[in-house]
């Protein structure tokens, strides 16, 4: 990789200063309670940084093959899977529709809260 250091690595090293500089200093408990948030930020971000074209390419594939599409505007396809849904062209039987939902929906809790218990449990028996 041509640029050096990633930006995850760069948000890296600000959250284990934030963790291991900042953290153990602070007696303020508002301010440590914020500091908590900004690291729960931070993480967000890098897990977001790491997987976003995983995700973002997923969620194409699966919108193409759900619609027969060939778009490569996911807002568009998202659009139009919302309007099928509405008009009862998808009634949430389909077994397609349901799992590109459910993978949509763990690709974003992978980022979101991957601690979450529910996404620790569905993945858990996946592997």
């Amino acid at each position: 990789m041509a640029n050096q250091p990633t930006k995850a690595a760069l948000l890296g090293a600000v959250s284990e200063f934030l963790e291991q500089e900042l953290k153990p200093v602070l007696s303020d408990a508002a301010l440590a309670y914020k500091l908590r948030i900004a690291m729960n930020v931070l993480a967000i971000v890098i897990r977001e940084t790491e997987r976003e074209q995983e995700s973002q390419q997923q969620q194409l594939t699966g919108l193409q093959r759900l619609l027969s599409s060939d778009s490569s505007s996911p807002p568009d396809m998202i659009a139009e899977l919302c309007q099928r849904i509405r008009s009862g062209q998808f009634d949430g039987t389909e077994q397609a529709l349901l799992a590109h939902l459910e993978e949509t929906t763990l690709n974003q809790l992978a980022i979101d809260n991957p601690r979450y218990s529910t996404y620790r449990q569905l993945t858990a028996t996946e592997s």
